[in-house]
């Protein structure tokens, strides 16, 4: 559930889902390998990306591809997210 938050830029469902676990499933992966951090990255939702950060959300974790969080903003859908 946090990572469909995520993706769909929902701030307060993402809080909500993370204060319910203590925060503890910040970096949890979905199917796919990625984080919620990757995945709002991805989806160019920079109030989300900002709130995982500030919560502790690993940046440096990769994907199952190698990937980093930078270039799931990079490669993101519609062309990149430079500005998350």
């Amino acid at each position: 559930l946090l990572d469909y938050a995520c993706e769909r830029g929902s701030l307060q469902a993402a809080c909500l889902l993370l204060d319910r676990t203590g925060g503890t499933d910040i970096d949890v992966r979905d199917y796919y390998d990625h984080t919620p951090l990757m995945t709002a990255c991805s989806n160019g939702r920079a109030a989300v990306v900002s709130m995982l950060l500030a919560r502790g959300a690993d940046p440096l974790l990769r994907d199952g591809s190698l990937r980093t969080t930078l270039m799931a903003a990079a490669g993101g859908r519609g062309g990149g997210h430079g500005y998350v």
